[in-house]
């Protein structure tokens, strides 16, 4: 799963605080996700 984000704060932050729920709503809704990645988006559209 790919997730993009406008600033490094919240790709650091989703990286520190989520990822592990997202792989577990993931699981629990049976989608198989290998893991997570967050990049940063250069454009803010």
């Amino acid at each position: 799963m790919t997730l993009s984000t406008l600033s490094q704060i919240a790709a650091d932050r989703i990286k520190r605080d989520y990822v592990d729920a997202i792989l577990h709503a993931a699981e629990v809704a049976e989608v198989f996700v290998d893991r997570v990645i967050v990049t940063l988006r250069k454009d803010r559209r």
